[in-house]
């Protein structure tokens, strides 16, 4: 489970490389891509609030103005987890002022690098200086955080980043593919990355197992970025190859399954395990994530066969 932490800054890095090293910007579909994204994540969270009204049953009285704020402008309810939704939130900050990111890397891509530098600064080496600080001394004392008030792009930065070095690693994709020993490299890199999760987990949870229990700031640690950058290397040198056809068709149901996911686990977490009768172990986890796997990837291709719904999954 704890590898899952890289799927959304690699998707991050496919987009940023896509958008800004391959694709030509045209004004009309950038307008339009903003537009949609806004109206995704108005659908989605009307979807959760529903889910958790009438069949999780949510308690909480809320009033009309709350729930307009909460639907049309980014806002929360006490009893909704849309913790899911800081991504999108994420993403839509950065295409709003993505058309300046495209003409600094094609005009000023040194600007574009100290940019990049910036916002790894941030968003993911001073957060985890912190956390080895707060390890240490065992308190919630944040040693570096005053200094990200000096650093442009602090909130979401670490999204940011990925979706930069995307494009880095996109445009230098032909070099990067000549390298005999990525495999290697790529390979190490997400084995260090991974074990780095891994203890993190078990030194803020005090257990290895997912157990509904998230670890605070996972996508601003360190060594999520090394092993999201390794599997992203990984992938894009293998590329086209017959292993990656699967990863291939997986990624056509992406928004489908980041958004299902998250709601259909808080369901099961909240309505089902409670009341069975066994031990949570791996081979349970392994079992309840292939389901609910699979249960997002049939529902993301029934619902984009429908088009009132096609538009909340693509």
């Amino acid at each position: 489970m704890q590898m899952a932490w890289s799927g959304v800054p690699i998707f991050l890095m496919v987009s940023g490389g896509l958008q800004i090293a391959v694709k030509p910007f045209v004004f009309t579909k950038y307008r339009k891509s903003i537009e949609s994204l806004y109206l995704k994540v108005c659908g989605w969270k009307l979807i959760y609030f529903l889910v958790y009204r009438y069949i999780m049953h949510m308690a909480s009285r809320i009033s009309i103005m709350s729930l307009i704020r909460y639907l049309l402008c980014f806002g929360n309810l006490e009893d909704v987890d849309t913790g899911v939704m800081w991504y999108m939130n994420a993403y839509i900050m950065i295409m709003l002022i993505f058309p300046a990111f495209y003409v600094l890397y094609h005009e000023h891509y040194k600007v574009y690098i100290s940019i990049t530098i910036l916002c790894l600064l941030s968003g993911i080496v001073l957060p985890s200086a912190d956390w080895v600080v707060s390890m240490i001394s065992q308190t919630d004392f944040y040693f570096f955080r005053s200094l990200s008030d000096i650093l442009p792009f602090s909130n979401h930065s670490s999204a940011l980043f990925y979706f930069l070095i995307g494009g880095v690693v996109m445009g230098h994709l032909e070099e990067i593919r000549k390298c005999r020993n990525l495999n290697i490299i790529s390979s190490v890199m997400v084995a260090i990355g991974l074990v780095g999760t891994i203890i993190m987990k078990w030194l803020q949870t005090g257990s290895i197992q997912w157990k509904c229990v998230y670890f605070d700031g996972g996508y601003l640690h360190f060594s999520v970025m090394v092993m999201s950058i390794g599997l992203y290397l990984f992938f894009a040198y293998n590329e086209g190859k017959i292993g990656f056809k699967f990863l291939s068709f997986i990624g056509k149901y992406t928004m489908g399954i980041y958004f299902l996911h998250y709601l259909l686990l808080a369901v099961i977490c909240t309505l089902i395990i409670p009341y069975l009768q066994f031990r949570y172990c791996f081979t349970a986890n392994v079992i309840k994530t292939i389901v609910v796997t699979v249960i997002c990837i049939a529902t993301t291709a029934i619902a984009r066969k429908i088009p009132l719904l096609q538009k909340l999954f693509v």
